[in-house]
């Protein structure tokens, strides 16, 4: 999966909002666990493409100028 599927199955989820009266703690399912491991491989794709962007912003020049 690329960067842009990610995105979009995680903002289709439908997450259920607690309110103030909600006393139990909410069921953690397999489609919970599905969702946080597709938020955690969205936010390492993230740090690999900065590390990247890093890495070519402050590359030293390969030849002198001049």
């Amino acid at each position: 999966m690329n960067n842009a599927d990610l995105e979009n199955n995680i903002a289709n989820d439908q997450i259920e909002v607690q309110k103030k009266t909600d006393t139990r703690r909410p069921r953690l399912t397999l489609r919970h666990l599905h969702k946080l491991r597709k938020i955690r491989e969205l936010k390492q794709l993230e740090l690999i493409n900065q590390s990247k962007q890093l890495e070519l912003i402050y590359m030293p020049p390969a030849e002198p100028l001049g």
